[in-house]
């Protein structure tokens, strides 16, 4: 009985110490994601969203690039995206003005592993809502937007004759988040005349009307804020605590995948019930 009682006790130490360090395999990976390096891609493409080219850029030595009507792109991308489908979902969130123009997408490392993923996102979504950013920080993808933001402002007060870049903004998701987060640090620093002139969430984490009234004071009032969430979407009606803009019996997977006019036409139809898929609301600050 004694032995019995010593080979329980040891095999209860061994299981205690593999789930604390797979737990810290996880707040690790997690704690890698958030202050991972800073990246941001320029991806420029073809009408339809062919050839396209992707290459990472350096804000210190880099020319922006936005329209004659100023327009700059930028998307945040979403949860479980590595680098290569963060790319290939900023052509589909967009028309073909915008790739072939250029799309800014600014990378959030993926944490390796469903798990961490899901963590690392929940951190972002306490810090979203709390607007405790102070305390908890913002990550470094955050930090992407808010250093994009500040060169285009930068840019702005030196460009002669042209008109100002303006941000057009897309984020889908996790990608709510990074940019709900890092709008409400520039607050939190006095920002008042932040570039964005347009964010558009996708099936949000973020909710829409904090945004919007966060982007109302970053901005002055000069920037808006739209959302579209299929009824079967439940990170942005469940998380995001968004109103469904729409949407036909599709599936959770379908529903939150398939933002955009970069899908089929078939596929819209048959997930949002019109050719051109997910419509937007324009979303009323409240401040």
């Amino acid at each position: 009985m004694l032995r019995y009682r010593r080979c329980a006790a040891g095999a209860e130490q061994v299981i205690r110490q593999e789930a604390y360090r797979q737990a810290t395999l996880l707040t690790d990976a997690v704690y890698k994601a958030d202050n991972g390096e800073k990246k941001i891609f320029l991806t420029k493409c073809s009408p339809g969203g062919g050839d396209c080219q992707s290459q990472e850029i350096d804000l210190s030595d880099h020319e922006l690039v936005y329209g004659p009507d100023g327009k700059l792109y930028v998307f945040n991308h979403g949860i479980l995206n590595d680098e290569v489908a963060a790319l290939e979902n900023a052509v589909k969130q967009h028309g073909d003005a915008a790739i072939e123009q250029g799309v800014y997408t600014i990378i959030n490392p993926h944490a390796g592993n469903p798990v961490s993923e899901v963590i690392y996102a929940g951190l972002d979504k306490l810090r979203e809502v709390t607007g405790l950013t102070s305390i908890f920080g913002i990550s470094n993808a955050s930090e992407a937007n808010v250093d994009l933001r500040n060169a285009v402002a930068e840019h702005n007060q030196h460009a002669a004759g042209d008109a100002p870049a303006r941000i057009v903004e897309v984020a889908h998701s996790r990608g709510s988040l990074t940019t709900s987060n890092a709008t409400h640090a520039q607050l939190t620093a006095g920002s008042t005349d932040v570039p964005l002139a347009h964010v558009q969430f996708h099936g949000a984490a973020a909710n829409a009307q904090r945004m919007a009234d966060r982007v109302a004071q970053a901005t002055g009032g000069s920037g808006s804020v739209w959302q579209a969430t299929h009824k079967d979407d439940l990170v942005s009606t469940l998380i995001g605590g968004n109103a469904a803009t729409g949407g036909r019996d599709a599936g959770f997977l379908k529903a939150h995948g398939t933002y955009g006019p970069g899908f089929e036409e078939k596929d819209r139809k048959q997930i949002w019930g019109a050719p051109d898929g997910s419509r937007p609301v324009r979303i009323d600050p409240k401040n």
